[in-house]
Parts: C-alpha cells; sequence; structure tokens
C-alpha cells in the first residue's frame, strides 16, 4: 500500500504539475505541500487546514475527493496520534501558554468600576450645594413689584 503523500505527489506528476505550479493553484505554500507529500505531518497546521490542502489538492489533480480526504483522516491519525502518545521529556518541547486566569478579569472590572464611580463623584460634586451657591448669585426683576430679588426668592414665593 503506498504511503499518503506519494499517493498524492504521483497524482500530480500524473497532472503534469510541478510543486510551484500546484502552489499557484491551490493557494498552499509549498513547503507545506511538500510536507504533505513526504507524510511529514508535524510540519503541517491543525487538522482543520490541513483538511482544506487535501481537498484543494485533490480537486486539482482530479482524485476523488472523499476517498482522499479519509486516507487523509486514516494518516493524519496514525502518525499524529503516534505523536500525541510519546511520553514528555523533562526540558523539552516548547513552552505551554499561561492558563487563563478570571480572577484578573475581575480585579480589572472592580477597578474599572471603581475609578468610574470616583470620577462621577468628584464631576458632580456635592449636588446640592453646588446648586444653591449658584441660585444665590443670580439676581432677577420682579416685573409685578419692581424689585430685584435672587432666583431663590423667586423659587420661595412661588412656592
Amino acid at each position: 500500500m503506498l504511503e499518503f503523500g506519494t499517493h498524492l505527489k504521483r497524482a500530480r506528476e500524473a497532472s503534469g504539475l510541478s510543486l510551484e505550479k500546484m502552489s499557484e493553484l491551490t493557494r498552499v505554500r509549498p513547503a507545506l505541500l511538500a510536507a504533505l507529500e513526504a507524510d511529514r505531518f508535524n510540519e503541517l497546521p491543525e487538522k482543520v487546514f490541513s483538511r482544506g490542502f487535501v481537498r484543494s489538492y485533490s480537486l486539482t489533480v482530479g482524485l476523488e475527493e472523499k476517498e482522499t480526504l479519509e486516507s487523509f483522516e486514516r494518516a493524519w491519525e496514525t502518525q499524529r496520534g503516534a505523536l500525541a502518545i510519546r511520553p514528555v521529556v523533562a526540558g523539552g518541547g516548547a513552552p505551554r501558554p499561561a492558563a487563563f486566569n478570571p480572577v484578573y478579569i475581575v480585579l480589572v472590572l472592580v477597578a474599572a468600576l471603581t475609578f468610574a464611580v470616583a470620577l462621577f463623584v468628584q464631576k458632580s460634586g456635592s449636588p446640592k450645594a453646588g446648586h444653591d451657591k449658584s441660585m444665590t448669585s443670580i439676581q432677577k426683576t420682579d416685573t409685578t413689584s419692581g424689585t430685584t430679588k435672587s432666583l431663590s426668592d423667586f423659587k420661595k414665593d412661588r412656592r
């Protein structure tokens, strides 16, 4: 039985396409196509993207899409599954990203809310005191009696 990548490569060569021309037609980088043809799945991106590459490849060279994808699935699981089972050696591999910690989100939200409340209180000040000060400084002439009164006196008269 042929390896998956060898099957793809033979189909491409039978179609008379170079790796560069195949790259143009499928819009997949030549390095990724070469990795696919050599069954180097560890050099390929995630499975969902690689499936897209295989789909484009099979359509371009005239292979049966469903059969090619099923063959790819088997080859992927065989190779990538074997990679996943290997024991982890101390000091090897890429570092893992930090885990998501919701406590930081809560702290940021509390700080933002505290800042917003403080800003609101500072801007508004004491509503009654500021309102009364401005009212007492405004003078208005009463048209019925001809006397000058403060705006707060007008309000008292209305009540």
